[in-house]
């Protein structure tokens, strides 16, 4: 049996590592967990990753039962598969976790991204300058809240056309009803609104004289859960989306 022929300096792996090289390698996950909706969670959740030297990429929070008093925190973090399961593993010894799930070794996801931009310019150069930043694959959606004037928006629609906004939200003031109609009806750009409609009757009669493509109703302010269902039911019998303001 010969011996092996091993210079010195020619690698720098112990023998005994059997690991693939790949295995240290850093890699994103997408972390959700699910926590109770209570005062200093985000604190303990995010402590830990302060503490222990882990990185987040990004966080988001969303309340996603409310009668269970429960929260979604989505995480985005990076690691070696060492770190990651040590993070999972923390995160699940957290009093107030309920689930831990890495969406990344799950499988397929849906993840959607929104950015907030502001812009100095005016009027149509300033729609101009998002859409060159954006692209046409970036849904864009505009809102007036109230700031023009009949004359002015329509005067405007066609100029906001080739930019392919979504839709443009409460362009004139709410009160003028007959308003929203003939820009809705001019077919340019969808019209959105409801925001400040306060009952039923004034959703119905948005959608009952097709003043709006999308309805955007508050729910708080129509009436709560009961009210708003009502109303879906009239915007789906005429075909109207439902994207409330809130």
């Amino acid at each position: 049996m010969s011996a092996l022929k091993i210079e010195k300096g020619s690698s720098k792996h112990s023998a005994y590592n059997l690991r693939a090289n790949y295995a240290e390698m850093e890699e994103p996950h997408t972390l959700t967990v699910l926590v109770d909706n209570e005062a200093g969670v985000l604190a303990r959740v995010i402590g830990l990753f302060s503490g222990r030297g882990y990185n987040i990429d990004s966080l988001t929070v969303a309340e996603v039962d409310h009668q269970g008093h429960l929260s979604r925190i989505t995480i985005v973090t990076t690691g070696t598969p060492q770190v990651i399961e040590q993070i999972k593993a923390q995160l699940s010894r957290i009093v107030p976790v309920h689930e831990v799930r890495d969406l990344t070794v799950e499988g397929q996801s849906v993840e959607r991204e929104l950015a907030l931009i502001k812009v100095s310019g005016n009027g149509e150069k300033r729609v101009e300058a998002l859409r060159e930043v954006l692209g046409y694959e970036v849904d864009l959606m505009l809102e007036c809240y109230m700031g023009w004037n009949l004359d002015y928006a329509k005067r405007m629609l066609p100029k906001l056309e080739k930019y392919e906004p979504r839709w443009l939200e409460e362009p004139v003031i709410a009160d003028d009803v007959a308003g929203y109609v003939e820009l809705n009806a001019m077919g340019i750009v969808p019209i959105s609104g409801g925001e400040h409609e306060f009952s039923i009757i004034g959703c119905a009669e948005l959608i009952n004289r097709k003043a709006v493509s999308i309805l955007q109703y508050d729910t708080n302010r129509v009436g709560g859960i009961t009210a708003a269902q009502k109303i879906n039911a009239i915007a789906e019998a005429h075909q109207i989306p439902v994207i409330p303001h809130a």
